[in-house]
């Protein structure tokens, strides 16, 4: 009896470990996205997206591509940012971070690059 309770009570610091650890890390991943959207990152993303998509496949060099696979991964990783819980209870606020996102995506027309790219054969 006594081993199970010890267990238990390992266990339980671990998981409050990882909790606290995880709020940690979503804090920052939170921070982060705030940063890109009032820094309009989604600017300098939609000219760069845009100018390698128009040299074409055929003439973009691998560090083109590779550019091109980090910009996607970058809008990818914010976009799969949890939002945060008093944010979306603020009656103050209408729009969370995450909405901000998004939509600083379509004023600057990363969302149409988007749709460009996932239509496009090449």
């Amino acid at each position: 009896k006594q081993w199970y309770q010890r267990r238990v009570r390992e266990s339980t610091k671990k998981d409050s470990l990882r909790q606290k650890l995880y709020l940690e890390v979503n804090n920052y991943l939170r921070e982060y996205k705030h940063h890109f959207v009032h820094f309009e990152a989604m600017k300098v993303f939609s000219s760069q997206l845009g100018s390698l998509l128009q040299m074409g496949k055929s003439n973009r060099s691998d560090d083109d591509d590779l550019m091109l696979e980090r910009i996607l991964i970058t809008i990818r990783n914010l976009l799969h940012v949890p939002s945060d819980s008093s944010e979306e209870n603020d009656l103050q606020n209408s729009l969370t971070t995450h909405d901000r996102l998004v939509l600083s995506m379509a004023d600057f027309g990363v969302t149409d690059l988007l749709f460009y790219l996932c239509g496009n054969k090449e």
